[in-house]
């Protein structure tokens, strides 16, 4: 379907379509030789408001969290760092005991199940600790291949 723009009155748009990950609905915009996508929210709430939105402090987001409802009632213009704030939810906090010092520690979940999914040892009550722990692991893969040898 062709859509028609009162704010980009030379380009010509598509849409919309549901994009790759089946999430959410995006436009194709095409200004003589350059071609982009955005998303759909973005552009209805661009026509509505009649300006363009700076993409730097402007976010379009849903209310009800429903990606596919894209009525302009459900939608809201928040600054970067509230949508991050909303989108993050609430922080839960683990409580642990340091590998290395034995002392207790407090990090972010979501921080420490990261760094579990990527491998890495811990968590630990601070960098210090960590580096200390890095080191003896490099002595015994230094030992390891000394003994190879």
């Amino acid at each position: 379907m062709r859509l028609t723009s009162s704010i980009l009155p030379d380009a010509v748009i598509h849409g919309p379509y549901l994009d790759k990950r089946m999430d959410r609905m995006v436009v194709n915009i095409q200004e003589g030789p350059k071609r982009r996508n955005m998303a759909y929210a973005r552009f209805l709430m661009q026509e509505h408001l009649g300006r363009r939105l700076d993409p730097l402090t402007e976010h379009v987001d849903h209310e009800n969290e429903d990606r596919l409802d894209d009525r302009i009632e459900n939608f809201q213009i928040l600054t970067p760092a509230e949508n991050t704030r909303k989108n993050r939810g609430e922080i839960t906090w683990l409580e642990f005991t340091c590998p290395e010092c034995e002392g207790p520690g407090v990090q972010n979940l979501r921080h420490v199940r990261g760094n579990q999914k990527k491998g890495r040892a811990g968590p630990f009550c601070g960098r210090s600790c960590a580096g200390k722990y890095s080191q003896k692991i490099q002595a015994q893969v230094a030992q390891r291949q000394e003994a190879r040898r």
